[in-house]
């Protein structure tokens, strides 16, 4: 009996040290009549969020809910997060929240929040905001997201994390370096992110977290001075953003030119003719096609498309390979790019030339023809000239796609794969019928574009690519 009391004793602890209840504002100092947003983060299996009437004097609206799902140490944590939001109108104190999590009661901190006239300047110990270089813009319109640290009076090197803000529908495009610099007294650390929405509507990029490390010297029992490190989180504002459908039919914006680049304009009779189409500028690259003319008469082959950045700019290079096989001379016809323009406000049209290709060895006029002429000749019906020549014209394509069908099938057996999650989802998004294909299409959507953190079923991914991938 004392073994069992003393487990339903541990029991009981470890479910109280897996329990976490914190409270956060995203500023601690406003103007008057700022909005302020307080975060309530809970951790556990059973818990009811309290009845919060007002903050601060202000009546609140229901709070919007989300769950974050992270990796901790190789464990999977899972927070509840609820966001209220108020005016500050006068420094006022927020005092303890109480919420009961797997039979254990819990209190956030006491928070303060301070508020300053229009003509006070804030001269605070640390600043973090969150700034977007356009709020108003287009599905698919690329924009800049700063984050910016500051610390006042720092003579040493700042130990800093940035942890990415969670974003509703919205595609992280790049990330790029902190940059470290000083503003009067404060040492500044900023790092931008390149973002492009994926849906129209009123969006949200909630608060950015940066961690700031802080090292103290403590003994330790044995009486030795250690140095311990500890970790404080500073939370930065909330941006909305307003974003507009692009006209219909159109899925590219931005600012681009295309080009159709050859080796050349000759090629041997069954040879494959290689084709280069290049687009380049500013723009949603990442929602550009496959493109595959269809040509009469002519075997198409299209590779991957590739995304690469121009060197000391930032445009941005999109390129794919095409493969032409016949065995009569042929035409590649225009390749056509319709966007939308930014700075015009109107749908443009892009189109390469057409570029005819000379096959030596092959005839300007119709093998079906000269075959049908010469079984005439020979007194042969229309009808079995056609199904001989038909015969013959299979068997030389098999000759023919041989090489190729081994490159094609390499190409597409490397072309979606269960780690590519984007290629993943192209694929599926045309079987959505099926009730399985929608359950992982969703999953999917949440993890490219929502920021979820729950894991794929691999086994399930596979099993569905198995399906359907040809």
């Amino acid at each position: 009996m004392k073994n069992l009391g003393s487990v339903i004793f541990l029991l009981l602890f470890t479910a109280t040290l897996q329990a976490n209840v914190t409270a956060v504002t995203d500023k601690s100092r406003v103007q008057k009549g700022e909005t302020v947003t307080l975060t309530l983060s809970i951790e556990g299996e059973n818990f009811s969020v309290p009845a919060i009437k007002s903050f601060c004097g202000t009546e609140l609206p229901r709070p919007e809910h989300r769950r974050k799902i992270e990796e901790v140490e190789g464990a999977f944590q899972k927070t509840e997060l609820y966001s209220f939001r108020f005016e500050a109108r006068s420094d006022c104190t927020i005092e303890p929240i109480l919420v009961e999590v797997d039979g254990v009661e819990h209190y956030t901190p006491l928070l303060r929040v301070s508020v300053y006239e229009d003509d006070v300047q804030r001269d605070e110990e640390t600043i973090l905001e969150l700034r977007s270089s356009k709020t108003d813009l287009y599905v698919g319109e690329p924009f800049e997201l700063e984050v910016i640290f500051k610390k006042r009076d720092v003579h040493e090197e700042i130990v800093t994390l940035f942890v990415t803000p969670e974003m509703e529908h919205v595609w992280i495009k790049k990330i790029y370096d902190v940059i470290n610099s000083k503003d009067g007294n404060y040492s500044v650390q900023k790092r931008r992110y390149l973002l492009a929405p994926q849906q129209a509507g009123d969006l949200r990029v909630y608060p950015a977290e940066v961690k700031v490390a802080y090292d103290e010297n403590e003994r330790d029992s044995w009486g030795d001075l250690k140095t311990k490190r500890y970790w404080q989180s500073h939370y930065s504002n909330t941006l909305d953003i307003h974003v507009k459908a692009l006209p219909e039919g159109v899925t590219a914006v931005g600012d681009f030119t295309i080009e159709m680049k050859i080796d050349t304009n000759e090629v041997a009779v069954n040879t494959p003719l290689s084709a280069r189409i290049i687009i380049q500028g500013r723009g949603n690259f990442e929602d550009i096609s496959l493109i595959k003319p269809a040509i009469n008469g002519v075997n198409v082959f299209a590779e991957d498309p590739t995304l690469e950045k121009i060197a000391d700019s930032d445009q941005e290079r999109w390129s794919q390979t095409l493969g032409f096989v016949s065995d009569n001379n042929f035409t590649i016809s225009p390749i056509t790019l319709e966007y939308f323009d930014l700075k015009e406000r109107r749908i443009k049209t892009l189109q390469t030339e057409a570029i005819p290709i000379h096959t030596i060895g092959g005839s300007k006029v119709s093998n079906v023809t000269k075959m049908i002429d010469k079984q005439k000749s020979e007194g042969i019906t229309m009808e079995w000239a056609i199904a001989m020549y038909v015969l013959g014209f299979i068997s030389a394509a098999v000759l023919l796609i041989v090489p190729w069908k081994r490159y094609i099938k390499r190409k597409q057996t490397a072309k979606v794969s269960t780690s590519d999650y984007k290629r993943v989802l192209s694929l599926l998004l045309t079987h959505k019928d099926d009730e399985d294909v929608q359950e992982m299409v969703e999953a999917l959507e949440d993890h490219l574009y929502n920021g979820s953190k729950e894991v794929i079923d691999q086994k399930e991914l596979k099993k569905l690519l198995s399906r359907y991938q040809k």
